[in-house]
């Protein structure tokens, strides 16, 4: 977990990385830049309940009149104001940043899109399949009502400075532990104007974002190591020789 390494690994390798890795660099390339940023353990949000401590690296910048916004390149497409009130817009997604008054964590949740419509085809072609879908679904939900609104969870947090060493010990069990997601799966996301494509086990999704309220989802089920190594080159520019033949489990949480 130091700086140099996190460096080689994303920026020369050309590879992801952890929340730990990416908001760790992320850290030291604001700090170079002037920015008055913090380190924060936050406490990730899966399977219904919030993980330990130090399970989620994320960012706090404190600028000149004490605006603080939360910033981190593994969970927000764009920074998110910590003490402003109400929903925020990023990137065509609601977030909102909510207390409880019986503790003193900070809640980041998200607006959970309603799904309009699911398709599945081959890797080449799943564009034109999406493309129809938007076509069919694109004013399908433009402005639901509020009451119905689904917010989940992403992580809470408190918003006392940490150092990047004391995630090594999570970073070790992600990396080693076969109770770890990470340890037993391969793991791709790459966000884009309209929504992103991710790679979970052998499951290849792209998603659009019809607004912010809804979507729509293609998935392509792949078999094997050679077609896996190549969806990775063709559309994460990601070479690797590493066995991905893994067993992807569910990946509802990925669709969400």
């Amino acid at each position: 977990m130091k700086v140099e390494s996190l460096y080689q690994s994303i920026v020369n390798n050309n590879r992801g990385g952890f929340c730990f890795e990416l908001n760790g660099l992320f850290h030291w390339l604001l700090q170079q830049m002037g920015f008055n940023a913090v380190i924060l353990q936050a406490q990730a949000y899966m399977d219904g309940k919030f993980n330990a401590d130090y399970g989620h690296l994320t960012i706090m910048v404190i600028f000149e009149n004490s605006e603080r916004w939360i910033v981190d390149v593994a969970v927000l497409p764009n920074p998110i104001n910590l003490d402003a009130q109400g929903n925020q817009i990023a990137k065509h997604s609601l977030y909102k940043i909510t207390t409880n008054l019986n503790d003193s964590y900070y809640y980041l949740q998200k607006f959970k899109r309603h799904t309009v419509a699911k398709t599945e085809g081959r890797p080449d072609e799943m564009e034109q399949k999406l493309k129809r879908l938007v076509k069919a679904h694109t004013n399908d939900g433009l402005q639901p009502d509020e009451s119905a609104f689904c917010w989940e969870h992403k992580f809470r947090f408190h918003t006392v400075p940490v150092r990047l060493s004391e995630f090594q010990g999570m970073m070790d069990f992600h990396q080693q532990s076969e109770e770890s997601e990470f340890a037993h799966n391969s793991f791709c996301v790459l966000h884009n104007d309209t929504g992103y494509i991710a790679l979970w086990g052998k499951t290849l999704v792209r998603k659009h974002y019809l607004n912010e309220f809804t979507e729509v989802v293609c998935a392509s089920h792949q078999e094997n190591n050679e077609e896996l190594r190549e969806i990775l080159k063709r559309l994460f520019n990601v070479q690797t020789q590493a066995d991905l033949n893994l067993h992807g489990r569910d990946i509802g949480r990925l669709l969400q």
